[in-house]
């Protein structure tokens, strides 16, 4: 399944800067607070690994 871009709309006044925890990237910028996620391009990554080898039952 093909993940969709990412477009940033506004920078947040109240929500969290939302950072990659794989690389650190910037996902969403917003407040001095830090959440974390995944990055499109890490996520891309990540999913790969999965499709090269799957989890064993």
């Amino acid at each position: 399944m093909p993940i969709p871009p990412f477009r940033i709309v506004s920078v947040s006044t109240t929500l969290p800067t939302s950072v990659c925890a794989w690389c650190t990237k910037v996902i969403h910028p917003g407040t001095r607070e830090v959440s974390h996620g995944i990055c499109h391009a890490c996520a891309r990554a990540l999913i790969a690994t999965f499709e090269a080898s799957p989890p064993a039952a």
